[in-house]
């Protein structure tokens, strides 16, 4: 016979230490897809299998405190960062990016979520965000520091 009740236990107990809602729905199907070994079966005992539920120290680390910037991320590209060959090409509009944050709050990867259409000023917001973001590390429940992601978009505009 299939303890759910273990199965929800985990399933809260998952919740509590991750707060993700979407690591509960994950952790909800892998709980009713799991095989349970029973008392019927000779598993000595209803418990979830090693195999089919992650253990704790496998599962991903989410943060509690998400990273955030040290300054006003408009302060790290200036009138001055405007693309030469875009500037006198006539050419703006807004980049959407994805920022890879590092536990100690540098910009490891930078990706282009939202193009702006042209490519000087995709690839000169990536350049200016890895030189020039900073952030205040994210933290898990324990509060370390750990990885994370930012998302924004800037918006080249030329001033006439």
């Amino acid at each position: 016979m299939v303890d759910i009740l273990s199965c929800f236990c985990l399933v809260l107990q998952k919740m509590m230490t991750l707060r993700k809602n979407s690591m509960v729905l994950g952790l909800v199907l892998l709980c009713m897809t799991a095989p349970v070994h029973s008392q019927e079966s000779g598993g000595g005992g209803a418990s979830l299998p090693e195999a089919g539920v992650p253990e704790e120290q496998d599962l991903p680390e989410f943060p509690v405190k998400r990273a955030a910037p040290r300054e006003m991320p408009s302060l790290w590209i200036t009138d001055s960062s405007y693309p030469p060959e875009s500037r006198s090409a006539g050419h703006q509009g807004m980049v959407g990016f994805e920022l890879s944050i590092s536990p100690k709050g540098r910009v490891t990867d930078c990706q282009i979520v939202k193009s702006s259409g042209h490519k000087a000023l995709d690839e000169a917001t990536c350049y200016l965000m890895r030189k020039r973001g900073r952030f205040i590390p994210a933290r898990d429940a324990s509060g370390n520091a750990v990885a994370d992601k930012w998302r924004s978009r800037f918006n080249w505009m030329l001033s006439f």
